[in-house]
């Protein structure tokens, strides 16, 4: 220290006298005391507590250093826990600029953050929360890509299509309905395939059924009576006809008594030769087969027509199956 002149002060009333003539205040529970010259050290600046001063840039543990260490300068007025927290998470920075770019990336990843809405918040801030998650504002503001999903009819795109307000009403965003969407056409593939699956196995077991009263050359005469039979009296109805399923998604026409009934009401056409119909059209072939054989050993015998032996009668009735039986009737 350099030498200094200490100056004396003039007793007032509200200055006491000195105690002594060498000119220095007497000691005081207020007087101040210089700072390198105190007893312990135990008094710092800023109102740092005893004990909590270290060296210079020292700052481990919640320590700060009161001559010159930047960190110092953010105590003022916090408590011992906060300083105590504060001194361990300042020891991670450097420099001001150091912690000052934390701190904007920490505030700028707050911002972006969502905040789960609490009991009592209201359906529109709710609904804000949702919004930032991917939900749309109006249910007419979901997309659904079915283009893709070739399994659905219209109708059953439709659908799903008009699940939409209810969607929005579970504050579902796009992605889950896309999922949703995904599941659903899954789900709904493998169980077309099973049901699918299922149709073929009865109507294999249906078929064998028919085979199996209809023997032979009975089961395909027969099978023709029902085609001629749906086509005869379905006319332009017949693809709708034939395309009608039951319930466990066999063909109604497959069915053994839809089958027995068309096949009865073909053979019952068959037998009806007045005019030519898609019903006897296999009496009538086989009628010309019988024809041309008889007309052939008739005439390997010599036989002609005129002949007294020709078989006109045996001609003449398959003549009728050809052509038809019925009367012409003229005005």
């Amino acid at each position: 220290m350099t030498d200094a002149t200490v100056q004396t002060t003039t007793p007032t009333q509200s200055t006491p006298p000195p105690s002594s003539t060498t000119g220095a205040p007497p000691p005081s529970a207020a007087a101040p005391k210089a700072t390198m010259l105190s007893d312990g050290g135990d008094s710092a600046p800023n109102g740092a507590e005893a004990g909590k001063t270290g060296g210079q840039g020292h700052n481990s543990g919640g320590h700060f250093d009161a001559n010159g260490d930047w960190r110092s300068g953010f105590v003022e007025g916090l408590d011992d826990a906060t300083r105590e927290t504060w001194g361990k998470l300042s020891s991670r920075y450097t420099s001001p600029a150091e912690m000052a770019k934390a701190h904007v990336n920490l505030v700028q990843t707050m911002d972006k953050r969502i905040a789960i809405p609490g009991p009592d918040a209201k359906p529109e801030e709710v609904d804000a929360v949702f919004q930032k998650l991917g939900m749309p504002e109006k249910p007419d503001d979901y997309k659904f890509n079915l283009d893709q999903i070739t399994h659905w009819d219209p109708a059953r795109k439709e659908q799903i299509k008009g699940l939409a307000p209810l969607f929005r009403k579970a504050r579902a965003t796009q992605t889950q309905v896309d999922e949703f969407v995904a599941q659903q056409a899954e789900i709904d593939r493998v169980q077309q395939e099973a049901f699918e699956a299922q149709a073929n196995t009865i109507a294999q077991q249906r078929r064998k059924q028919l085979e199996t009263e209809w023997r032979g050359e009975d089961f395909k005469r027969n099978k023709s009576f029902v085609k001629a039979t749906v086509e005869t009296y379905a006319g332009a109805d017949t693809d709708e006809i034939a395309g009608l399923r039951l319930a466990d998604g066999t063909f109604a026409v497959d069915h053994p008594a839809f089958a027995r009934m068309f096949a009865k009401i073909g053979a019952e056409r068959a037998e009806d030769d007045r005019d030519p119909s898609a019903f006897n059209g296999g009496m009538r072939d086989s009628a010309k087969a019988q024809i041309e054989q008889i007309e052939r050993e008739a005439l390997d015998k010599g036989w002609s027509p005129t002949h007294p032996n020709w078989p006109h009668a045996r001609l003449d009735a398959l003549y009728k199956k050809v052509a038809g039986s019925r009367n012409l009737h003229t005005a």
